[in-house]
């Protein structure tokens, strides 16, 4: 648990997770909008409500699927520590709604959709509308000559289109969490 917290801090100090709104923050109220002038058109108010429903839809939803492990006789706590860490860290940029982990669990069990099947196209858009995710990621962690290797794969759920990217090093795969979410971010802003 110690190198989550680790990995944690380096996001929190990289400015990649944003620090949490002290109590007066979040309770200091906000400055009331500046009256609109006389002489403006009558069209005017109608196109906050448009640009602001237009910016919310501006922000993908996207569902961070359990990773798996490749190497044999390893179990998925080194997978799972990278998908659980890189889920915060993908949320701690603002630029992406996350469904819950816990809803995206549920719904995994309820359709019996296993390890190694529910990272398909066709699956990816059944998984998509259930939890109203636009991309699901997905991805594996292995070790292969001496380098630790964490590959993702996002998968559109309305056009079922996949994208990867990947990191490797000598680093724990945890370790490389930042390097993947700074891609990921990249990747996902093009591709949405």
């Amino acid at each position: 648990m110690g190198k989550i917290f680790k990995v944690a801090a380096l996001l929190l100090a990289a400015g990649v997770i944003p620090m949490a709104l002290s109590a007066q923050q979040a309770t200091a109220p906000t400055a009331a909008p500046a009256a609109a002038p006389a002489a403006a058109p009558a069209a005017a108010p109608a196109a906050a409500p448009a640009a602001a429903q237009e910016q919310a839809e501006v922000i993908p939803t996207i569902a961070v699927l359990p990773f798996s492990s490749k190497d044999r006789g390893s179990d998925d706590s080194a997978a799972t520590k990278v998908s659980d860490l890189l889920s915060v860290s993908l949320m701690g940029t603002g630029d992406f709604d996350l469904v819950d982990r816990a809803d995206i669990k549920k719904v995994l069990d309820e359709q019996a959709l296993s390890g190694s099947g529910m990272a398909d196209a066709d699956n990816a858009v059944k998984i998509g509308k259930i939890v109203g995710a636009k991309m699901l990621i997905t991805g594996t962690v292995f070790s292969s000559a001496g380098q630790n290797y964490v590959v993702v794969k996002v998968i559109g759920t309305e056009t079922t289109r996949v994208v990867g990217a990947a990191v490797s090093n000598k680093a724990e795969p945890i370790d490389q969490v930042p390097a993947l979410t700074a891609k990921l971010s990249e990747l996902i802003k093009k591709s949405y």
